[in-house]
């Protein structure tokens, strides 16, 4: 979140942690005619990356990392309603 605070975008996206996580917030922004709500979406873009399995040596297990949540995030714009949505 600490990157909303230098650069405007709805969607702010981070890959390579091997983690996967998606919420929405509100921020408070004055369009020019008084404040607003505006959407934005956060997420972690997960990793396919599998760990602690038989015969299986990776290095997320020779470093004890915990075991991670595989798959990706969906984000769901809908241009109609001015929405956005994510999707673990």
């Amino acid at each position: 979140m600490e990157i909303a605070r230098d650069f405007d975008a709805d969607i702010y996206l981070i890959g390579h942690t091997h983690e996967l996580l998606g919420f929405r917030k509100i921020k408070l922004v004055n369009d020019g005619d008084g404040m607003r709500g505006k959407k934005l979406i956060f997420a972690l873009t997960g990793s396919f990356l599998k760990t602690y399995l038989l015969n299986s040596h990776s290095y997320g297990e020779a470093s004890l990392y915990p075991p991670p949540k595989t798959g990706i995030v969906s984000i769901l714009i809908d241009a109609e309603r001015k929405d956005l949505y994510v999707i673990e």
